[in-house]
């Protein structure tokens, strides 16, 4: 009778599995379009929240004890920063995660041809609040992409580049207050010594930050901070979020934008550059002389004293936006020496010289203007 070793009958089960293995089981189109949903939302929602909640804490005990914070930061709240942009290694942070687990469930079908990619990111896949997007196609639109996702190496590459500021959205719709304290959180943070286990720990929980400090530019009408993630910026074509790009302006003008002309320009930044639109009124007080302004601030416009017929002196705008000449010199009298003053008498002429002796009274009468006599 033959013997079976044990390595033999698992060599025969192993070869019989091989020839007998069937492709795997394609996902179905609403599993695919319910693990985007789940994913989407858990990141969003959950991940922001914790960051955003960590923000917060952080940056109350600083403002609180008005100095840099010396207790230990709580090591979910480290993880959570660290993950905005991890600096440790690829498929670390949850944007990458998001992307595998997507990948999981969504590809085998896709490889089947069970269902296509516009079919699981169509509007049945869409993203919840705050993306503020339709669907998967607008939100990534929304990072520099066409809003064509035709293939999954499209979608992976939409995922990677928006999951960041994903998060910087999300974080400055539903945490404005806790980033005003974003400044007092990151020296914090880089105050505390990382344990020795995790010597990287703090200063990839402050690259994180610094990640979500670096989309910010500025604030925004409504006090919030004006997004700068995504688009193409440098390209020439205003996409993503770019306000422009070089000559495209996306049909804005200065008059568009509320001035009455000028010339409307777009930064390297692909932002719109007002500095040469010209306000119908002017703004007096902005330090621009612009509109019907002699002048504004510093800006005289090029006047001084010598231009407006003095001789000397220092030529000064009023807080109304009109020239000062209280500083200003006239030049002398030659035959006397005297220096021009200015004044009217009660008959409303305009006397020039030294204050006068007398005064007319206009009823016949003069005033000594010396001893006040009559």
């Amino acid at each position: 009778m033959r013997t079976w070793t044990s390595s033999t009958i698992i060599a025969v089960l192993l070869w019989a599995g091989t020839a007998t293995a069937q492709p795997l089981p394609a996902t179905s189109l609403n599993t695919c379009q319910s693990t985007v949903r789940t994913a989407a939302k858990t990141y969003v929602a959950n991940y922001v929240n914790a960051v955003g909640t960590c923000l917060q804490a952080v940056a109350a005990k600083v403002v609180k004890d008005n100095a840099p914070l010396t207790s230990a930061v709580a090591s979910t709240c480290v993880l959570q920063f660290r993950n905005i942009s991890d600096t440790r290694a690829l498929g670390r942070s949850l944007g990458e995660k998001l992307t595998a687990t997507i990948d999981r469930k969504c590809e085998p079908g896709m490889l089947y041809v069970t269902h296509t990619l516009a079919d699981v990111l169509g509007p049945g896949a869409g993203v919840p609040q705050p993306l503020n997007a339709e669907n998967i196609n607008s939100w990534c639109a929304n990072f520099g992409g066409d809003g064509s996702i035709d293939s999954v190496a499209e979608w992976i590459d939409c995922v990677r580049n928006a999951h960041t500021c994903a998060a910087h959205a999300a974080i400055a719709t539903q945490y404005p207050r806790a980033l005003e304290w974003l400044a007092l959180v990151k020296p914090a943070m880089q105050a505390l010594v990382p344990p020795a286990t995790d010597p990287n720990k703090i200063t990839d929980a402050v690259a994180g930050l610094t990640a979500l400090d670096a989309a910010m530019e500025g604030g925004a009408d409504d006090n919030r901070p004006t997004l700068q993630c995504g688009g193409s910026c440098g390209d020439g074509l205003k996409n993503g979020s770019d306000q422009c790009d070089g000559g495209d302006l996306g049909g804005a003008t200065c008059v568009s934008l509320g001035f009455s002309g000028g010339t409307l320009a777009c930064s390297g930044s692909c932002v719109l550059d007002t500095s040469s639109c010209v306000a119908e009124c002017g703004t007096c007080g902005n330090s621009v002389r612009e509109g019907f302004e002699s002048c504004d601030g510093a800006d005289l416009g090029g006047a001084s004293c010598e231009s407006l017929g003095f001789v000397s002196g220092t030529l000064s705008c009023t807080t109304g936006c009109g020239f000062d000449v209280s500083n200003c010199h006239a030049a002398a009298f030659p035959a006397t020496g005297q220096v021009t003053s200015y004044g009217t008498g009660s008959d409303g002429d305009v006397r020039a010289g030294r204050t006068p002796s007398y005064t007319d009274n206009g009823d016949g009468t003069i005033t000594d203007n010396n001893t006040g006599v009559m």
